[in-house]
């Protein structure tokens, strides 16, 4: 791949401040340099890994607007998005700091973002080798997981206090670092650049799991013998018993918005099979799949054969229609590509589904 493409994210000149943001950043205390920042629990790095050299856009939740530089390409502000500007596009690459942070770059002139001065207000700046900045040392950041999964915090990975931590905060068309609350003006929305398309989808059947196991009544009848005679009742089982299973793809991290040209793909969907009353999990028959957090898919299930019983005479019996219904989980990797570069980037995620094995259908005397 490109290495043009390791890039970063995004951020912000400062255009109005609070008096009280001017008052908390009018010096720099020693100890806002945190060596040992610690990633919160809920940050997983790995799942950005793979992310490092696709260039994405940064959206506000709070504005709508998207983070860009400046025209003097120093600093970064906010403005309504348009797709043929480099200036909106940013990146990550592998950070020295340490394994949890990332380096964040704009696209545009490949160049660090950190942390500068404005005003005495701290905010992300492009980085040029020759400036003397005494915080030459904040180019890593973190992209945290918001209380809104589907949203980002950016934290600086660098810079601290009291415990708390700096991610960035959008203000009418500026940005700037404040101390992290997750309000809606300090969310973000990360945008893959490009039209992308799912190019593989990798189930990894030997790691998935039965997690539940259980008989459920699907369906029910009645039937009434008023006859002095015996009677035979004979009951196909064709619409008795479902033929689809409930299924989902949920991504482990829910924070790159993927807008997909077409979602549909064929795959081979994992299935359970059984020996001698042992349940193991293996690839099955290909089906054309949506690629959504819910749907459904079918399968050759149910019995071929039709259920006789004999009905005593003056009396009516409830049919019950009862399966054996597990529940299994597969982790599984999704790859997706540009189709205009060819750029590529995976997750991860869990795939489950309901299975259904064995049925039975049961006779029980109505008392009236």
């Amino acid at each position: 791949m490109n290495k043009f493409y390791v890039l970063i994210l995004f951020f912000f000149c400062l255009i109005s401040c609070s008096e009280d943001d001017e008052i908390r950043f009018a010096e720099v205390p020693s100890d806002y340099f945190v060596n040992d920042l610690e990633a919160p629990q809920d940050y997983i790095a790995e799942d950005w890994q793979d992310f490092t050299g696709i260039p994405f856009y940064v959206k506000s939740v709070a504005s709508g607007k998207f983070l860009s530089l400046s025209d003097q390409q120093n600093t970064l502000i906010l403005k309504d998005f348009t797709e043929t500007d480099d200036r909106f596009a940013f990146g990550l690459s592998n950070s020295a700091y340490d394994e949890d942070s990332f380096t964040l770059i704009s696209v545009p002139d490949v160049r660090e973002i950190g942390v500068g001065e404005n005003s005495d207000i701290l905010q992300p700046v492009v980085f040029f080798e020759e400036e003397n900045n005494q915080f030459q040392n904040t180019q890593y950041w973190r992209i945290l997981p918001s209380k809104n999964e589907n949203y980002s915090l950016i934290q600086n990975a660098n810079l601290g206090e009291n415990n708390s931590n700096f991610v960035l905060e959008s203000a009418e068309s500026s940005v700037f670092l404040s101390v992290k609350n997750d309000a809606e003006n300090q969310q973000f929305q990360i945008i893959p650049r490009g039209n992308f398309e799912i190019y593989d989808i990798e189930f990894l059947v030997d790691e998935g799991e039965v997690t539940n196991s259980e008989w459920i009544m699907v369906n029910s009848d009645t039937i009434t013998n008023s006859s002095e005679e015996i009677m035979e009742f004979s009951d196909p089982d064709e619409g008795k018993f479902p033929k689809s299973f409930a299924a989902s793809f949920t991504e482990n991290n829910q924070q790159i918005s993927v807008n997909l040209e077409d979602d549909s793909f064929q795959t081979r969907l994992p299935e359970i099979l059984f020996a001698n009353e042992a349940a193991t999990i293996d690839l099955g028959s290909r089906h054309e799949v949506n690629y959504n957090e819910s749907f459904e898919w079918t399968t050759n299930f149910g019995s071929s054969e039709d259920f006789t019983f004999n009905i005593p005479p003056q009396a009516t019996y409830a049919i019950n229609y009862s399966l054996n219904k597990y529940h299994f989980e597969v982790p599984y990797k999704v790859t997706y590509r540009d189709s205009s570069s060819g750029a590529r980037f995976s997750k991860k995620g869990i795939w489950e589904s309901d299975y259904y094995y064995q049925t039975n259908v049961e006779l029980s005397e109505v008392e009236e």
